[in-house]
């Protein structure tokens, strides 16, 4: 950054809630150019199945900003100032009605919702105000999850298979506290200027 300090936002706060940042985001979700990614240990081809997934799951498509005056205007201003490639901002938003007993009340997405569908497939336990603070592991194998509630109890959480999606920041961070080791932890991180927080 040149010497120069960050911005500062007074007032503002970090949000730990159920659903993560998708309770707060803006619903825009751009794939990452491949040219951002040629330093990367991994393809854009490699994330290709998986953005198809994340995309087919979370409704996006180009459908809500098509052809609204506003975004006409602006792509005939940026298609005319030399960027000829750009397109409608893919979004997501479940533009489907309700019919044939598929329910689409939830037009915007969240990932609350992924809690939703999983009860249709089996009961679960949800542990609220609990952060998780450490990946537990036995003989190189994870074990459970180390949490703590907001006055600083601790408790341990068992498991067998654990999934770690805690965002940009988050996701290494519990890696690192946790001793797991990784080339790419803490590097090659990327945080879409699309998700914002508000107060």
């Amino acid at each position: 950054m040149g010497g120069k300090s960050q911005p500062e936002y007074p007032g503002a706060s970090q949000v730990f809630a159920l659903g993560g940042k998708t309770l707060f985001w803006s619903t825009a979700s751009p794939r990452m150019d491949p040219s951002d990614m040629q330093e990367w240990p991994i393809s854009y081809e490699e994330l290709t199945p998986y953005y198809n997934i994340a995309e087919r799951i979370m409704n996006v498509s180009k459908g809500y900003t098509q052809d609204s005056t506003l975004t006409t205007i602006m792509l005939d201003i940026l298609r005319g100032s030399g960027f000829p490639e750009v397109t409608e901002l893919p979004t997501a938003v479940d533009l489907s009605a309700t019919k044939f007993g598929q329910v689409h009340s939830n037009a915007l997405f969240s990932s609350i919702a992924f809690l939703g569908s999983a009860l249709n497939l089996r009961p679960f336990d949800l542990a609220v105000n609990a952060r998780a603070v450490q990946i537990l592991s036995e003989n190189g194998s994870a074990t459970g999850l180390r949490v703590m509630t907001p006055d600083k109890k601790s408790y341990h959480i068992r498991a067998k298979t654990i999934v770690v999606s805690a965002s940009t920041w988050e996701t290494p961070r519990l890696l690192l506290h946790s001793g797991i080791q990784g080339k790419a932890i803490g590097h090659y991180l990327n945080e879409p200027l699309q998700k914002r927080c508000h107060r």
